[in-house]
């Protein structure tokens, strides 16, 4: 089955546009995946564009040959909306082939691990207070986050994820991270924390003491303002506290003084970027995003975590996301109690292969590879030579270490 074109789809989406690849083949099979151009990453579509004529062509069911194709031809300038553009194909070809064997993509990753998942409710209030005429009721003071807290518990959710929020004559507005409004030194003041602390006390308020809360900071801070912060709310019950953070050393740091469990990793791609944070132990729950990194590579980043010593929560969430009614990844779907059953992970970032997957971290063996020698004429005898001999009497220890790394993949734990 052959990939016969990439089209690029875009919609309205109020503030910001969403982003579908849509990939036909000749047998009539058509895949989608999702990715997002909105928010921090222009330029997906264009790299899209520019790789569709390497994929054209191509059997959808060697996805792992495509991407290692791709990864190799944009190798120069590996990671950003390069490797998101990655992720979008690697994904709409893993839709494709579960569609071609009429399976949930779940089967093509080892197969389905448990039936409902825990859901949490994200971005809670920040949408309604940043966009108050796109996502109505609009929040225009502590009482509305009150409010907002008991429709959390009254909706059936059993926790939320919400930000950093200042209330100027009573009225809140987002705290900046990514520029708006523009105020790079990111100081963490008194004012800042008084704000927080006034937020969380209503969020929990309205919830009521049985709803987690988590809060995600964003990249709101730098190193001695996320302690700051975290000794601010130390009294506070919080699931965890999501920190992005390009310093895996400070984010250790950070980790071994929080009085709360600490989640991150989201903005990461690919596993060379991830393992840096791994080896540091920098944080309990690793959010790996699966829209970004493609679902397969995810797997690999989540196997590779088990790798590294120390244990860690994974995220136990799904959040709402937009889902296609005929796509592979969603054809199993986890009973919700809003939002017609359609979730998205928090961590694998965001949820089923739209939007993330929760992996668990699982420890997995890493094989050394023998190099068998005699390479010149590659056709010859690999005992012949000294180097040969003794690649060949490694053999037997870099196939039982290969075992042991397969064993630790048979059953991954996902979210999906």
């Amino acid at each position: 089955m052959k990939v016969t074109s990439l089209e690029i789809l875009r919609c309205d989406a109020g503030w910001r546009n969403y982003h579908f690849l849509k990939l036909s083949t000749d047998d009539g099979i058509v895949g989608w995946s999702e990715y997002d151009e909105g928010f921090g990453s222009p330029g997906v579509s264009a790299v899209i564009e520019r790789l569709a004529g390497r994929v054209v062509g191509q059997d959808v069911f060697d996805h792992e040959r495509i991407f290692a194709e791709l990864y190799c031809f944009t190798r120069p300038a590996a990671g950003g909306v390069v490797a998101e553009g990655l992720g979008a194909i690697e994904n709409a070809l893993l839709d494709t082939k579960a569609k071609a064997l009429g399976v949930p993509c779940y089967v093509l990753l080892g197969g389905k691990v448990r039936d409902r998942v825990r859901v949490y409710w994200s971005h809670c209030a920040t949408w309604r207070i940043n966009h108050p005429s796109l996502y109505q009721p609009a929040i225009t003071s502590l009482d509305g986050v009150k409010g907002l807290g008991a429709e959390v518990r009254e909706r059936g959710f059993t926790a939320l994820k919400t930000n950093i929020f200042l209330y100027e004559g009573g009225k809140p507005r987002g705290w900046p991270g990514f520029g708006v409004p523009f105020l790079p030194e990111l100081n963490v003041d008194k004012h800042v924390l008084r704000n927080l602390r006034t937020h969380l006390a209503a969020m929990r308020e309205g919830a009521g003491p049985d709803i987690d809360l988590l809060l995600d900071l964003n990249f709101n801070a730098k190193t001695e303002g996320y302690i700051k912060i975290l000794k601010e709310i130390t009294d506070f019950d919080m699931f965890w506290v999501e920190i992005d953070s390009y310093n895996p050393a400070a984010l250790g740091y950070i980790r071994r003084q929080s009085p709360h469990p600490i989640s991150s990793c989201e903005t990461l791609l690919g596993l060379r970027e991830f393992l840096p944070y791994f080896r540091e132990q920098a944080m309990d729950v690793a959010i790996i995003d699966a829209v970004w990194n493609g679902v397969w590579q995810a797997m690999k980043i989540a196997a590779r975590r088990r790798g590294v010593r120390g244990q860690h929560r994974a995220a136990q969430f799904l959040r709402p996301s937009r889902h296609d009614d005929e796509c592979a990844f969603c054809r199993r779907r986890t009973e919700s109690p809003d939002h017609g059953g359609r979730y998205r992970s928090s961590a694998v970032g965001r949820g089923s292969v739209h939007r993330g997957a929760a992996i668990r971290e699982r420890p997995s063996g890493r094989p050394r590879y023998a190099g068998l020698g005699n390479r010149p004429d590659r056709g010859g005898d690999p005992r012949a030579s000294p180097k040969g001999a003794r690649g060949l009497a490694a053999l037997p220890a870099v196939l039982s270490s290969s075992r042991s790394a397969l064993t630790g993949l048979a059953r991954p734990t996902f979210g999906i």
